[in-house]
């Protein structure tokens, strides 16, 4: 008896132990998930690390959803189990603040994804315009490379090497929002 008393302290410790990491988990992911997206409006840069902040929450969501059922699993066992000791309201009410919390995420998810979904063709013409705008400046600059514009070669040489070296900085930046 005393066997079965120690074990059922120890699953019920674990029990509440599992349920306050997972409630605490699910609510920072949703008051995450719904800061990232309140900055996603800032840009395409912002927009770009929102959709991999939730591409992140995303995945982990298996994970979640199997600490929730493990947390309902040890308090079915200990219900199933232990029925000459009924468990704590407090325990009952933690239980239900769980499933709450990832009840909570998966709205926050939910309205993430029609987010990303209704943004994405104003970021699609953004990135669209911002390609126009880097091929005309290549343009541009091709062409007073082959004009007669530059008649000192040294001081040329180093306009060519700045040009070129501003074009592609912002094409790396075109490239990492991009990709």
């Amino acid at each position: 008896a005393r066997t079965r008393e120690a074990m059922r302290i120890k699953l019920l410790a674990v029990a509440r132990g599992n349920t306050a990491a997972a409630i605490v988990d699910f609510r920072d992911a949703a008051r995450a998930l719904a800061s990232a997206q309140e900055g996603a409006q800032k840009g395409l840069t912002a927009f770009v690390a929102f959709v991999e902040h939730y591409n992140g929450v995303c995945a982990r969501q298996g994970a979640r959803k199997a600490a929730e059922r493990d947390v309902d699993a040890m308090f079915r066992l200990l219900s199933r189990h232990y029925r000459e000791h009924r468990l704590p309201p407090s325990d009952l009410v933690k239980l239900d603040d769980a499933h709450e919390a990832s009840q909570g995420l998966a709205a926050a998810v939910c309205n993430a994804e029609a987010f990303v979904e209704e943004q994405q063709p104003a970021v699609e013409q953004a990135i669209e315009a911002e390609v126009s705008s880097v091929n005309e400046e290549l343009t541009a600059f091709f062409a007073s490379l082959y004009s007669d514009n530059l008649h000192d070669p040294e001081q040329a040489t180093e306009e060519v090497i700045g040009e070129l070296g501003r074009l592609r900085a912002r094409l790396e930046e075109l490239n990492d929002n991009v990709g």
